[in-house]
């Protein structure tokens, strides 16, 4: 499904850049279908519809907007840590997809 995506963005010359910074529709569908080729879990495990309240200890623990804590491993601390309040995130099988920046953390939930 990515791939022809892709490929219909290329045969209309549409720059991918483009359309993916001016739509975060478009956003959220890439985070999607990337994290849907790499999951090995159903989609039924996940969850949609949340988004960052707070990142707190240099990135070492993520709030979201239920009140829910969740540990980040420390490989992935230096890109949680860089992400911002109101990014909206897709939880799945031990993973936070920030679906804004297309970027996935290790986490454990703590709360």
């Amino acid at each position: 499904m990515a791939r022809l995506i892709a490929e219909h963005i290329k045969s209309h010359n549409i720059e991918y850049e483009t359309v993916y910074r001016s739509s975060p529709l478009f956003q959220k569908l890439c985070a999607i279908l990337l994290f849907g080729v790499f999951a090995s879990t159903p989609a039924g495990a996940c969850e949609d519809g949340h988004w960052i309240d707070a990142v707190l200890a240099n990135g070492q623990i993520l709030k979201l907007e239920d009140g829910s804590l969740w540990k980040v491993d420390p490989v992935d601390t230096v890109t949680s840590s860089l992400w911002l309040p109101i990014s909206d995130v897709i939880i799945c099988d031990g993973k936070i997809i920030n679906v804004d920046d297309s970027e996935t953390v290790q986490v454990r939930r703590i709360r």
